[in-house]
């Protein structure tokens, strides 16, 4: 396909839709983008990828357990509540650990940060409708305060132990990311704890 004509269609502060015109054999494609970035700026036009937002996997030990933090919060498309993990736009001038930093103190009020892990490269959250970029982390959270919030957010903060992930998650209406990578983290825990019943085969009993 070549792209031959990008057209604005509204003028929103934030967030606005595009007409991508396409030729394919011989044949002449629209289609409709939603995209933060001006016309000039979308990724179909430039080519190039740029980090949009971020979207942290928080986790911190509290009363001796490995725990994962989840928020809960109000998203306006769906009129209800998802949960999910801390996410953010990068800001302008702006660097990803900056804006992991900054979404995580207000968000969930971490006020110290003892390790900063990259999961993904740039990925897309929904391609056949935006350019919107993210990209992954986890994060290990030394110190917890006060939420930071802006006026129009409305987010409540749950620390859940590992071992409880997944029957606190059953039933409820996840993000993408959350819904993904929740599973993923149980796993892992029960294949660590798989491992370590090897380790000590007297905790498991004689057999007799």
């Amino acid at each position: 396909m070549k792209l031959k004509n990008v057209k604005k269609l509204t003028n929103e502060r934030f967030l606005n839709m595009f007409d991508l015109e396409y030729e394919h054999n011989g044949d002449i494609i629209h289609w409709t983008l939603a995209s933060r970035n001006s016309a000039e700026d979308l990724v179909s036009v430039t080519g190039k990828e740029k980090i949009d937002t971020v979207c942290i996997i928080p986790k911190v030990v509290k009363n001796g357990k490995d725990c994962v933090i989840l928020t809960k919060e109000f998203r306006q498309p769906i009129n209800d509540y998802v949960y999910s993990f801390p996410a953010g736009i990068v800001e302008k001038g702006e660097d990803v650990f900056e804006c992991c930093a900054r979404e995580l103190k207000e968000e969930i009020g971490a006020d110290e940060i003892s390790q900063v892990t990259k999961l993904t490269d740039i990925c897309y959250n929904s391609e056949g409708m935006t350019d919107e970029s993210v990209m992954m982390f986890e994060v290990v959270i030394s110190k917890l305060g006060k939420q930071n919030l802006q006026d129009h957010e409305d987010i409540k903060v749950f620390i859940i132990p590992v071992e409880d992930l997944e029957k606190f998650t059953k039933g409820k209406k996840l993000s993408t990311k959350a819904g993904i990578y929740c599973p993923m983290i149980t796993r892992e825990y029960e294949l660590k704890k798989q491992i370590e019943s090897l380790k000590n085969p007297t905790e498991m009993g004689s057999g007799e």
